[in-house]
C-alpha cells in the first residue's frame, strides 16, 4: 500500500504490555465504520494507536494496533488492525498506509 499518512511516535508504553508497544498519532486519522447496538451505522475517528510488537520467549511474534487516547490508554481492545505475517509496527502502520516518524526513545 502507497504510504500516504503519517504515524508519529509519542511515547514508549512497552512497561504496560508483553513486548514492544508504544504510541502514535496518526495523521490522517483512520475513519471506521460499525453499526451500533440497535444496527445503526456510525463512523468513528481513530487519531490514536498503540502498537504493540507481542513478543513469546524474546521472539516478535506480530503486531497489533489497538485504538487510544494520547496518553496511551487502550480505548477500545477491538483491533485496528492485525497481522501475524507482519512482525513489527512498523510493518503494520505501513501496510495501512502510515510512514513512522521517529521521535526521541523511539525504539522501533
Amino acid at each position: 500500500m502507497e504510504r500516504t499518512g503519517t504515524a508519529t511516535f509519542l511515547r514508549d508504553v512497552s512497561m504496560f504490555f508483553t513486548g514492544s508497544a508504544a504510541v502514535y498519532e496518526l495523521q490522517p486519522p483512520i475513519l471506521r465504520t460499525d453499526l451500533d447496538p440497535n444496527g445503526l451505522p456510525f463512523v468513528e475517528v481513530v487519531q490514536y494507536v498503540v502498537a504493540v510488537d507481542a513478543m513469546i520467549g524474546g521472539i516478535r511474534i506480530g503486531s497489533t494496533l489497538y485504538q487510544s487516547d494520547e496518553t496511551g490508554y487502550v480505548t477500545s481492545w477491538e483491533r485496528v488492525h492485525e497481522n501475524p505475517m507482519l512482525d513489527t509496527r512498523e510493518a503494520a502502520l505501513a501496510d495501512l498506509g502510515y510512514k513512522i516518524e521517529r521521535g526521541e526513545g523511539d525504539g522501533g
